[in-house]
């Protein structure tokens, strides 16, 4: 992104030498976010008098990826000279570490303080422990056989022994109870002090993955000339890599049976680290890709020529692995890797979102919000899906229109079921006037169980002149729901492409419709289980091929 500060002006026209000077700060007033970068408008205020002048100010090297376009106060009488940019070419720029370093760096050092705070008032506690121990130990030693209570010859001395119990019994009592308190004190204090410890460590965690990003500052002369005072904001537009949308959604189904409404909310994930903090900032989301072609490039000539025949080879004869390839062709055996459809038939046209309310995000590679962009509701049928060789339950699905102009973008789902949490999901593209299906969660009541019947492998003929294969599976559907069930099963058959490889299908009933979505050799069943059904798809096949041969997937 610094390509364009490698050099140390771009003057516009020649200006003047001498020039009043007037230093300014931009704030982000407005952004346009792409699903891939974002074009930001920063403004400032200015009033300056008749005359030539230089508008200094300073934003980060990151913030854009070229010089920002400057639109001037709107006023006849302002004239753009030139744009510089200073303080790259053997003075540092100033440098400012993030803002969400900064917070947390702030945060962590608060926790910090806090549980020294607290600590404090442990030194009290202690502090009468400790009197507390000294006045038992003295009261202990005066009992003990080389203590005052005793005489020289061993024998209680009666006048000392009155004197010193006295006392010392009233100074051990409440010594005791002064102990007693002190240590229930600290005691007491124990989940407090925990709690500042786990915060601290939470903070301190915080800190430590927080990548201390220093933001380098670069500053623009600004160069204008007023016929005559100027008030107004003076605008910058600068586009950056360093900002993206991305769409997510809320699914919930409200349905009975396979009936029912389906409320898709549109939210937005924003996610910036262009080194400027926005501080309510009107924001636009875009759909559209600022990195699209903007012109058709003319193709290269293609000149043709003689030369020399070269030299012919003699083809090999070998009949290894790349021989049997090149001759019989391989088998192609296609997977379902989703049976949500994810082609596009079509872009559509861009469409903007502009957000009702401001947005406030700090620059960080951390830092996002979540912001909601429109939703819409639409009654459905309900049908199920499963994979015969996969799923061992069937999932809910819809097909609907998509008639709100512009196209909806591919992102995460969230479903719920007429109110409870399902699970995560995907939105497939989808433009404007295309039909769209969209996956909506397990179907639980629908089990599918997938059986291998038989997997032979042999030789055929006397004198054992080709291959064989022979497959047979088995899927039993059982219908548990309380309502009748529409099903799509599918499964895969393997497709030839040699007239030397024969493929024989085997199944029971027969597929309804083949090369689903395009893809060879993907079948399905149209089933409709009643409440309470099971039904059985014997599915198989069986092919054969030259022996010497190996049959390879593509």
């Amino acid at each position: 992104m610094r390509h364009f500060l490698l050099t140390l002006s771009i003057a516009i026209c020649a200006g003047p030498i001498w020039a009043d000077e007037f230093q300014v700060e931009t704030t982000v007033s407005r952004v346009t976010i792409f699903p891939q970068g974002a074009l930001i408008t920063r403004q400032a205020f200015v009033d300056i008098p008749g005359g030539t002048h230089q508008i200094v100010f300073r934003e980060p090297v990151e913030s854009s990826e070229r010089l920002p376009n400057v639109i001037l106060p709107d006023s006849a009488g302002l004239r753009l000279i030139s744009l510089e940019v200073a303080d790259l070419n053997g003075v540092p720029a100033s440098t400012q570490t993030s803002a969400l370093y900064q917070a947390r760096l702030a945060a962590f050092e608060a926790a910090q303080q806090a549980l020294a705070q607290f600590e404090l008032g442990d030194i009290a506690l202690e502090a009468d422990m400790a009197a507390a121990r000294t006045v038992l130990r003295a009261v202990e030693s005066l009992a003990g056989p080389n203590g005052q209570l005793v005489g020289s010859e061993g024998e209680l001395n009666p006048d000392a022994t009155l004197d010193l119990v006295t006392k010392m019994s009233v100074q051990a009592f409440e010594a005791q109870a002064k102990l007693n308190r002190a240590e229930a004190g600290l005691a007491g204090r124990d989940i407090a002090r925990e709690a500042l410890i786990r915060e601290l460590e939470i903070a301190q965690a915080a800190l430590e993955a927080t990548p201390n990003d220093v933001t380098e500052f670069a500053t623009f002369v600004l160069t204008v000339e007023a016929s005559r005072r100027v008030a107004g904001a003076l605008r910058l537009e600068g586009f950056t890599r360093e900002a993206e949308w991305t769409p997510t959604y809320r699914l919930d189904l409200d349905y009975e049976g396979m009936e029912g409404t389906l409320a898709v909310a549109r939210q937005a994930l924003i996610q910036q680290n262009s080194g400027l903090n926005w501080n309510a900032a009107r924001v636009t989301l875009s759909t559209a890709n600022p990195f699209d072609p903007t012109q058709v490039e003319t193709p290269r000539e293609r000149i043709l020529r003689l030369t020399e025949e070269l030299p012919k080879f003699a083809p090999s004869a070998s009949r290894d692995f790349a021989g049997a390839t090149a001759e019989i062709g391989a088998l192609s055996e296609p997977v379902v890797e989703s049976i949500e459809v994810s082609n596009v038939q079509g872009a559509g046209e861009p469409v903007e979102f502009t957000l009702s309310d401001a947005v406030t995000l700090a620059s960080g590679y951390n830092s996002g919000v979540l912001v909601e962009i429109d939703g819409f509701e639409a009654p459905v049928n309900l049908f199920a899906e499963a994979v015969a060789a996969r799923d061992m339950t069937a999932t809910l699905a819809t097909e609907f229109t998509y008639d709100r102009g512009g196209v909806l973008l591919a992102g995460e789902s969230t479903i719920f079921h007429n109110g409870a949490y399902i699970g995560e999901g995907r939105i497939p593209e989808i433009a404007n006037g295309d039909d769209a299906k969209i996956g909506l969660g397990a179907l639980k009541s629908l089990l599918v169980q997938h059986r291998t019947i038989s997997q032979s492998e042999g030789d055929r003929g006397i004198i054992s002149s080709s291959n064989s294969r022979e497959v047979r599976t088995e899927t039993e559907i059982v219908n548990l729901s309380s309502f009748d069930v529409p099903l799509r099963l599918y499964d895969v058959l393997p497709v030839s492409e040699s007239d030397d490889l024969r493929v024989t299908e085997v199944s029971q009933p027969r597929p309804d419709e083949r090369n689903i979505e395009g893809r060879r050799g993907v079948v399905q069943w149209t089933l409709d289980l009643k409440e309470g059904e099971t039904q059985i798809i014997r599915f198989g096949y069986d092919f054969a091929w030259p022996r010497d041969f190996v049959v390879v997937p593509n």
